[in-house]
């Protein structure tokens, strides 16, 4: 009997301040991560899942907007493109 490969994803929402396309904003993207037959392939939105002015309240709201989604943060690598704050998986 053959077997039916398994593809499985894994989403994390990355968090950026002040990317080229969007200055002065903090950013939220999804990115997912194939498993499975295509393995270790990322797959990121170009269109954000938000975006909040950067200051007074502005990480707040990514904090609020994340949190919601019983997500769990990771702090930036050291190795991260400079404009990644942090990830949630």
């Amino acid at each position: 009997m053959k077997r039916e490969p398994i593809h499985k994803t894994l989403a994390m929402f990355v968090v950026t301040k002040n990317p080229s396309d969007y200055p002065g904003m903090y950013v939220v993207r999804r990115h997912v991560v194939c498993m499975g037959r295509h393995s270790g392939q990322v797959m990121a939105e170009k269109a954000p899942r938000l975006m909040a002015p950067i200051g007074a309240d502005g990480l707040a709201r990514v904090h609020a907007y994340l949190t919601n989604r019983d997500l769990v943060r990771l702090a930036r690598d050291p190795y991260d493109d400079p404009v990644i704050i942090e990830v949630w998986l």
